[in-house]
């Protein structure tokens, strides 16, 4: 029994030593507001990205951002086939992950369609505007020129027109 314990009590020694040996990997990581650590890695929200410095402070959506930005649309099958079509366009944010255009596809300022941000690079684009078009499809950024490739789909027998609008931001 005596060897029992004294077994016990050495298991227990080094069990605690080998416990207070652990490292905090995350204990000295900074995150910045929007990230996570887990065993030294950081890991941004949803919506975040990392900055110069490895901080999760970039909104995917604030890339995206501008007033009056212009834009050009060419549709390539549909109805309205033809272009470009030149006008402005507004891009506001919505949240991290989501956006709102006026005038988007030039269908004038009372026009408004939701963009999904996907990530900081993606967009998604599935709205219905209050004119009853249905806008579906997908896009991306590089630099500062965003293009999105999406069908319009007119109410009542309209038609659908496959569209590809180049938004250059400031």
């Amino acid at each position: 029994m005596k060897s029992f314990i004294k077994a016990l009590s050495l298991l227990t020694v080094v069990g605690f030593f080998a416990a207070s040996c652990e490292k905090d990997l995350c204990k000295d990581v900074e995150t910045g507001t929007h990230g996570t650590c887990l065993e030294g890695i950081v890991t941004c929200n949803t919506g975040y990205e990392k900055n110069a410095d490895g901080l999760c402070e970039i909104e995917w959506s604030a890339k995206f951002l501008g007033n009056l930005v212009a834009a050009s649309d060419t549709v390539t099958t549909g109805p309205n086939a033809g272009g470009p079509y030149t006008y402005n366009t507004t891009i506001s944010r919505v949240s991290e992950v989501k956006l709102s255009t006026t005038n988007f596809s030039g269908f004038g300022a009372s026009n408004v369609v939701e963009i999904d941000v996907i990530s900081s690079s993606e967009l998604s684009i599935n709205y219905t505007d209050v004119a009853g078009r249905a806008f579906v499809g997908s896009g991306s950024i590089t630099n500062r020129t965003i293009t999105l490739n999406y069908t319009v789909t007119f109410p009542s027998g309209g038609g659908v027109d496959n569209t590809q609008t180049i938004i250059t931001l400031p």
